[in-house]
């Protein structure tokens, strides 16, 4: 898994994110528009779980987990 970093200030005032330690999806399915609990860990010691869905992106043969907050390629 790699984590997508995302970019937010063009919609947004630019301020400091917290850096991605480590990604579980212990429910992942490799199948399109499924919904999977993402479990992230950050640098800091904080925990947070995010629904997420998965996405297919045919053009790149990747699947792509997105929670919003955080996405990972698979």
């Amino acid at each position: 898994m790699k984590v997508i970093e995302k970019s937010w200030s063009k919609r947004r005032t630019l301020e400091e994110s917290k850096k991605v330690k480590s990604v579980s999806i212990p429910d992942y399915k490799q199948e399109v528009n499924h919904f999977c609990n993402m479990h992230v860990v950050y640098e800091d010691g904080t925990t947070a779980t995010y629904l997420s869905r998965v996405i297919r992106n045919d053009i790149k043969d990747e699947w792509i987990v997105d929670g919003m907050h955080v996405a990972v390629k698979m």
